[in-house]
């Protein structure tokens, strides 16, 4: 057991990567934050809501019937890589 006194004089950061439980919580928030930032950036440069440009926001009707299906057919793949209950109702509309 480490003394109270080692471990007081010690700073934050010293404290934290002296302890071996540490690490795994790094990386695991790492990952998190790196997943979460990626995500953001695919939905801001592929989502036909999202309004970045003068010429965009505009115009009230920002996408056409076209880049509307195809966003939705991404998240459709997505969702239907194994069939369930849930997901076999895209069945029929896939097919038109």
């Amino acid at each position: 057991m480490v003394a109270k006194g080692t471990r007081a004089a010690k700073g934050l950061i010293n404290l934290w990567a002296t302890d071996r439980g540490t690490f795994p919580v790094v990386m695991l928030v790492g990952f998190a934050m790196t997943a979460a930032l990626g995500n953001c950036v695919r939905h801001l440069m592929s989502n036909p809501d999202v309004c970045v440009t003068k010429a965009k926001r505009d115009n009230f009707l920002h996408y056409s019937e076209e880049q509307g299906a195809e966003w939705q057919s991404k998240r459709r793949s997505l969702a239907t890589i194994q069939k369930n209950v849930i997901n076999q109702t895209f069945e029929d509309e896939d097919a038109k």
